[in-house]
């Protein structure tokens, strides 16, 4: 059972370090641990706060995700406004040149 706990214990210290998101605490208590045997408790401890961190990750970047595509699709309404105007516009300007509608060509003649 040793040689197990010692291996996760290994994992576990190696994910803190590399993890920035984990506060100082979290290190210092975690590095008390690497330097004697862990209790299964301790260890039962331990990987539920490194799940509590993953679940944590994985919802900020969930939300991440939502608001880049909140942004997209704001930007995209936008878009669609403008081309609508723009047409409107264009619409407008081919009456104009056919001498249609009000303010046409034709009184030019």
């Amino acid at each position: 059972m040793w040689p197990s706990v010692t291996i996760v214990l290994c994992y576990l210290v190696d994910e803190l370090d590399t993890e920035s998101e984990f506060g100082d605490g979290d290190r210092v208590s975690l590095r008390s641990f690497s330097s004697r045997q862990l209790t299964e408790e301790e260890l039962a401890k331990l990987l539920k706060k490194q799940q509590r961190a993953a679940q944590r990750r994985q919802r900020e970047q969930e939300l991440k995700r939502l608001r880049m595509a909140q942004e997209i699709q704001r930007q995209l309404e936008e878009v669609e406004i403008k081309q609508r105007e723009v047409e409107k516009r264009g619409v407008g300007t081919e009456r104009a040149l056919r001498g249609e509608g009000p303010g046409g060509l034709h009184m030019f003649y």
